[in-house]
């Protein structure tokens, strides 16, 4: 409130909204040609800790690195190499029509929910009685179940939406191994499609006392990505946060669509 005040000449950058009304929503602010950082949505932080992953945790901000993008469409449009296929099938893409699956309520499965957690909190749960970790995330109401049982990846032809992740303990660290996922028209937000290949192995381990989980995860998928991208941040222990379902509505998803592209 006290960084701008009336008659103050501001550029300002936005993503208008699609359906020919006059607002958007503002991505940057500059005022004497210095850029105004602020967060839309920023979230209060406590000093707390656990002894487990469980719980609820939150990308720290203050974590990031310097040159980090912003969300998952700018993250993955930087490190992820798309192969020929994939630059063919980002650039045919159409978000703003019935081929985005975010327009029927259609998760992005991991490391979709990983990135995500920029602006919306991750929950871990033990299921100890039968053998699984369930991880949720807020956006979009995700959910994953982990087999902490020794078992295998089922046959290739089963496949998923969230794949099939088994985990295991190396250490104080859970490995988590996902396969088996179904396709997807656009996981990562820019149009690059995922495929039966896609392979993503996550690392979790708490730090500095259980204050912070750091993740880290290594996504391929040769139809579509050449060679791996990796990707870590720091999650922060945030037992104030509550997990509030999401409630995808599709009607919502799709009002902002432009007239005629049902």
């Amino acid at each position: 409130r006290d960084t701008l005040a009336i008659g103050d000449h501001v550029i300002v950058g936005l993503h208008p909204a699609r359906d020919g009304r006059p607002y958007g929503l503002i991505a940057t602010l500059e005022k004497d040609g210095q850029e105004i950082s602020y967060e839309p949505r920023a979230l209060p932080r406590v000093a707390a800790s656990n002894t487990t992953l469980e719980g609820v945790w939150i990308a720290d901000r203050d974590r990031l690195p310097a040159d980090y993008p912003g969300g998952l469409n700018e993250l993955m449009s930087r490190d992820l190499n798309p192969t020929e296929a994939g630059r063919v099938a980002a650039e045919a893409f159409d978000e703003n029509s019935l081929e985005n699956p975010e327009l029927s309520c259609i998760t992005k499965p991991t490391p979709g929910g990983l990135i995500y957690t920029d602006l919306f909190p991750m929950e871990i749960e033990f299921v100890e009685e039968n053998q699984i970790i369930m991880i949720r995330g807020q956006y979009f109401d995700q959910e994953r179940t982990v087999y902490m049982d020794g078992r295998a990846h089922p046959p290739a032809d089963e496949r998923t939406h969230e794949g099939h992740s088994i985990g295991r303990w190396e250490g104080d660290v859970l490995v988590i191994d996902t396969a088996n996922f179904a396709d997807h028209r656009s996981p990562y937000q820019n149009g690059v499609p995922s495929g039966a290949q896609k392979h993503v192995v996550e690392r979790y381990r708490l730090l500095e006392g259980g204050t912070h989980l750091r993740v880290e995860f290594v996504l391929e998928d040769p139809e579509y990505i050449v060679g791996t991208m990796t990707h870590t941040r720091d999650l922060a222990y945030s037992p104030h946060l509550q997990m509030t379902p999401f409630n995808c509505e599709i009607e919502s998803t799709r009002r902002y669509l432009p007239p005629g592209s049902l």
